[in-house]
């Protein structure tokens, strides 16, 4: 799935860079439509399998509807970070699996009652969070690269650590799922 969608991904930057449409909503699209084959999938496993708690809800257009926001907010606020800091392909992949451990380990874990056990959880799924998520955040940083190249910067050791911090930043999209799941799910 991720290697179908990493070849239909690079058609559809090349195509996504041609229109005359804000940088930010192409980010968007792009984004969110990698996020829609991630929860499709989850969806379909949980359906092929019988498991449950892949996706966020057995309801398809619900799981949709919990988890678009996020993936949203991250795709926007990754932009922001990709426009400043340029990362590598390897960072890009730990970054999102970092942002699914975030997601599916910390809050998935607090709605489920034991966040030690989600993020245990989430540590094990690491390797495979990092294979999904190529989906969503590697064609991303492919169109920005098209659209907006980066001006060479003198790599520092203040500039690496600011960089690598920064790339946490779309973590911060967890804060509206945080309150909703302490607050209104409850």
């Amino acid at each position: 799935m991720t290697i179908w969608f990493w070849y239909y991904g690079r058609r559809t930057v090349e195509c996504l860079a041609c229109y005359y449409l804000p940088n930010w909503l192409k980010m968007l699209i792009l984004g969110l439509s990698g996020a829609l084959v991630i929860e499709t999938v989850f969806w379909f496993w949980e359906k092929f399998t019988g498991a449950t708690g892949v996706a966020a809800h057995p309801n398809f257009l619900l799981d949709l509807l919990l988890t678009m926001p996020w993936y949203a907010l991250m795709v926007l606020i990754f932009w922001q970070v990709q426009k400043r800091y340029r990362y590598t392909t390897a960072e890009i992949l730990l970054f999102g699996g970092i942002y699914e451990l975030g997601a599916d380990g910390l809050i998935g874990g607090l709605y489920k009652g034991n966040p030690w056990l989600g993020i245990a959880y989430g540590l094990i799924g690491l390797p495979i969070f990092i294979t999904v998520y190529s989906v969503m955040m590697l064609p991303l940083s492919m169109l920005l690269k098209k659209i907006r190249p980066l001006t060479a910067r003198p790599i520092t050791k203040q500039n690496k650590k600011v960089r690598r911090s920064l790339a946490l930043l779309p973590l911060l999209g967890l804060v509206p799922f945080l309150i909703f799941y302490l607050i209104i799910a409850k």
